[in-house]
């Protein structure tokens, strides 16, 4: 068993187009150069039933041996107020006031607001530690005293905390300010909270560092600019300094909540302010209105947090700003591992839009490792090389990146109805979270869900023949290969674009093709896609919804951090974690989260079927339904017997429905004249419904019980000429090699987008 990596990488951007740089940066903890060449990527999986792992070596400057360093990555989120005039560093005195919620508050030495360097002991620091609050003071010459409240903190209880110091001393004043909907515990709670410490006085030094908040500083290391250690897990809100000793009284208006005198206010950080960005987003500023040490954050804590004044009656952080005056760190965030560039590529003009990956391997090594970084290239801006468009769902990529949900949950293995199957690279993920991130399918440290997830880090399973923890199956990248490769093999000529391409460029970029498919899972998508897609169909469009669980979660982009999206679950959903009470609406955009069937635009509505099942231990076969019988269909089953079983086969779990499916619901707005032309059948009863389809808690929702538990083969047309065809199923793509390729799953896939490649107008059903 493998538990590290030695080498591994990343690049800047999932999708490039002809003329425009990619860079790759590198890390390898071996003494050796490296190989690196670029390949067009087919086939990834592995499965001997299959056609086996299938790259085409391309010729180019990448094709190098490099030597390669190890890399720090600095994880953990935190807020960076830069100093140069050392306005802060509190040598003629000062005082702090803010509001603390921890979440891990017996973790260990914790930073929670510094100007301090951790490697000389300089400056001055609020930490939270086991026995809880400690202020400490340092004048670099080796003096350091420490005036610790003496009082440990409770987890996610809000606390009101000022500290002072002047040449007469030092004092650390805390208080509980608990309402009944602000903290774990409410009013009926005998318990204050309340402790003071004083202690002998320090000037402390001038550390040289910027202010942090969410962590201390170190200087000597590498990229200092970003160091950070003692990583904060909880909330910060409305902290504020003053060059000067609150008076008594002052320190006792803090904890009232009353208002103090801004003699010798140098700052007041305002954490749910943000003048970079325009709507109700928040990006990575923080405002200070006051002297202008405007803040950054750095690797994404979490933004549009409610405060210690939320009340619980309003739940859009934009509405009542106030109440949302919190920013929640982890110490485990990550939104850019910024390492170095190691290899820098102008896409050349004449390179076919497709999947590519950077190869990289270990020249000089008894055993060299490979590792793979895909990118994925478009055709040249704003026009199109062929009729037929693939979407490769990276949103959906970033999502699944580097899950370990399975590694620490053993509820899976009652998911999928097996033990979950691990390897080498499940085991790196989990003990390298600091170099490679989490997916937000996994919990930060102190149990708050992963709301953000960034394309910079190095993605682990998407390896081309990772087989994925959850279903020891191939998912996302290794199983939309499958349909790459069948389609190269049959002939077809296709541009790739990515959800990158679509939420930016929106309906403009299907519209230059006759037909556009998605990929095997879809599943997270923004509100410019869904536009982009109904505009596409209503216009004339005809689209090919090739997978399961597609157009599910909301998702965003973070402000001018196109590698960074975001999701909030709450609410119903087929979900990992629930978001606290207030906390669903999405940071970066202000927008609602949660499902888009919760927002009123359900899958069903664009694509024909919404997802309703997973379906992990077993795939299943089709049936024919009266409605292939329709001679308006008769062109999709061209060549095919509609007396036989469809799709009982396949390279994941035996057969083209499964994993996860969807299924055709008038309720949810399919079309009503939606030709359902199969549906699945004997699924088992590890197929559960998803949690929105249970309306009450009842034993029949599994597959063996439940009508719901189907995916279903439909067909529609729409105005001006369009049409739409869903599969429903995660697993009909890893079908189309059986026999093969002469098989059922893929004469119909092909009948289909030969006749949507067509621009002969499609005939209207009614």
């Amino acid at each position: 068993m493998k538990t590290s990596l030695r080498l591994r990488g990343y690049n800047s951007r999932p999708n490039v187009a002809p003329g425009e740089p990619l860079t790759f940066h590198l890390a390898h903890a071996g003494d050796g150069p490296v190989d690196t060449r670029l390949l067009r990527m087919y086939n990834g999986n592995l499965n001997p039933n299959g056609p086996g792992q299938r790259t085409v070596h391309i010729p180019s400057e990448l094709d190098q041996r490099v030597q390669v360093d190890e890399q720090f990555t600095q994880s953990g989120g935190f807020i960076k107020v830069p100093d140069p005039g050392g306005m802060l560093s509190g040598s003629n005195g000062f005082s702090i006031h803010l509001y603390v919620w921890p979440t891990l508050p017996t973790l260990g030495r914790q930073g929670v607001i510094s100007r301090w360097d951790d490697t000389t002991s300089t400056g001055w620091a609020l930490t939270l530690e086991p026995d809880g609050l400690v202020v400490t003071l340092g004048d670099g010459a080796g003096n350091v005293i420490r005036v610790g409240a003496g009082m440990p903190l409770y987890k996610q209880v809000w606390y009101s905390v000022v500290v002072t110091v002047d040449a007469t001393g030092v004092t650390v004043s805390q208080q509980a300010v608990i309402t009944s909907t602000n903290s774990i515990f409410g009013l009926v709670v005998p318990f204050h909270g309340a402790a003071v410490a004083t202690g002998a006085a320090l000037t402390p030094g001038d550390s040289g560092t910027a202010l942090l908040l969410g962590g201390l500083g170190r200087h000597g290391e590498v990229a200092p600019h970003h160091r950070m250690v003692a990583g904060f897990n909880g909330k910060v809100e409305s902290p504020r300094y003053w060059s000067r000793a609150l008076r008594a009284d002052e320190v006792s208006a803090c904890h009232d909540g009353q208002g103090v005198s801004d003699a010798h206010l140098v700052a007041s950080w305002q954490l749910n302010q943000d003048s970079s960005v325009t709507g109700s987003g928040l990006g990575d500023r923080i405002e200070e209105p006051v002297s202008g040490l405007v803040g950054e954050c750095v690797n994404q804590p979490d933004r549009g947090m409610t405060g210690w004044k939320w009340k619980g009656r309003e739940f859009v952080f934009t509405h009542a700003p106030d109440e949302y005056g919190a920013i929640w760190f982890h110490n485990d965030s990550l939104d850019d591992c910024r390492w170095p560039v190691t290899l820098t590529y102008t896409i050349p003009q004449d390179l076919p839009s497709g999947c590519y990956a950077l190869e990289c391997t270990e020249a000089q090594e008894d055993d060299p490792e490979t590792f793979f970084v895909p990118f994925f290239v478009t055709a040249p801006r704003s026009t199109a090389t062929s009729s037929i468009l693939l979407l490769i769902p990276t949103f959906s990529y970033q999502a699944y990146a580097n899950s370990q949900v399975y590694q620490n949950a053993p509820g899976g293995q009652l998911a999928n109805g097996h033990i979950t199957v691990l390897e080498d690279l499940d085991f790196a993920m989990s003990t390298g979270v600091e170099q490679y991130g989490l997916s937000l399918y996994d919990r930060h440290l102190d149990g708050g869900g992963v709301q953000y997830s960034t394309w910079r880090r190095p993605q682990l399973n998407m390896q081309p023949a990772y087989q994925h923890e959850q279903s020891s199956q191939v998912w996302q990248y290794p199983a939309d290969l499958h349909l790459v490769c069948w389609m190269t093999d049959q002939g077809f000529d296709y541009d790739v674009a990515t959800d990158h391409d679509l939420h930016e460029e929106g309906v403009e970029l299907l519209e230059r093709y006759n037909v556009v498919l998605t990929a095997t899972h879809p599943e997270y998508y923004s509100e410019e896609m869904i536009d982009a897609w109904e505009g596409y169909l209503a216009g004339g469009g005809r689209g090919m919804y090739m997978g399961g669980n597609g157009m599910y979660w909301v998702t965003s982009v973070a402000p001018d951090k196109s590698h960074v999206v975001e999701v909030r679950r709450g609410e119903v959903g087929d979900q990992p974690w629930r978001g606290r009470p207030g906390e669903l609406q999405h940071s970066t955009t202000g927008e609602k989260g949660s499902l888009w069937r919760m927002r009123g635009r359900a899958p069903q509505r664009v694509w024909g079927t919404g997802y309703t099942a997973h379906t992990m231990a077993v795939s299943t076969h089709y049936e024919f339904l009266p409605d292939a019988a329709d001679p308006g269909v008769g062109w999709i089953t061209e060549g095919v017997d509609t007396n036989q079983r469809l799709g009982d086969f396949g390279l994941v779990n035996g057969g083209a429905a499964g994993l996860e499916v969807d299924r055709y619901d008038l309720d949810q707005g399919s079309p009503p004249h939606t030709r359902v032309l199969a549906t699945s059948v004997g699924h088992d009863a590890n197929s559960m419904l998803v949690t929105e389809e249970i309306y009450g808690a009842h034993p029949a929702t599994n597959g063996e019980e439940s009508p719901l538990v189907r995916a279903d083969l439909t067909y529609f047309t729409t105005p001006n000429g369009g049409a739409m065809f869903a599969t429903s199923s995660m697993s009909w793509s890893a079908s189309l090699f059986h026999h093969d390729g002469d098989n059922a799953v893929a004469k119909i896939t092909a009948n289909v987008i030969t006749r949507f490649s067509d621009p002969t107008p499609i005939d209207e059903l009614v």
